[in-house]
């Protein structure tokens, strides 16, 4: 996340990529607000309506954190480890994380992120599951 409001991806951890989740009063929702710019992740989950390879939808970050920057967090089954960020806007849509292809730190970042579609009898994999890791500040 540079100085515009792109979200991307980074090999690596640095002071951009330290995140943190906020949770929004009491209605159990979270806000994913960036440490270093207090900048939110927005989630535009347009033509999130069937599930698509490459992902759908848009993720920029927001200086607020409203109905799109709202997530409900979803513990996958297998992995206690592993959760799943459903927007509360679209609750069919998760975000979507695609490091593919990254193998070294690039200086504008790379990869892919997005959403993707889940019909009411599937779970979130792969590239929807986030895995929370303590490693010092992040």
């Amino acid at each position: 996340m540079g100085s515009s409001n792109e979200v991307n991806l980074q090999y690596g951890h640095y002071a951009w990529e330290n995140w943190q989740a906020k949770q929004y009063a009491t209605n159990g929702y979270y806000c994913i607000q960036n440490v270093q710019f207090g900048r939110y992740l927005s989630f535009n989950a347009a033509g999130c309506s069937t599930f698509q390879g490459a992902g759908c939808g848009s993720v920029t970050s927001a200086t607020s954190c409203g109905q799109n920057e709202q997530f409900m967090v979803v513990q996958n089954a297998n992995d206690a480890t592993k959760f799943g960020l459903r927007s509360v806007a679209n609750p069919h849509a998760f975000l979507r994380l695609d490091g593919s292809g990254i193998t070294s730190e690039l200086g504008s970042g790379g990869g892919v992120v997005n959403g993707q579609y889940y019909s009411n009898n599937q779970a979130p994999d792969n590239y929807e599951l986030v895995q929370m890791k303590s490693t010092g500040n992040c």
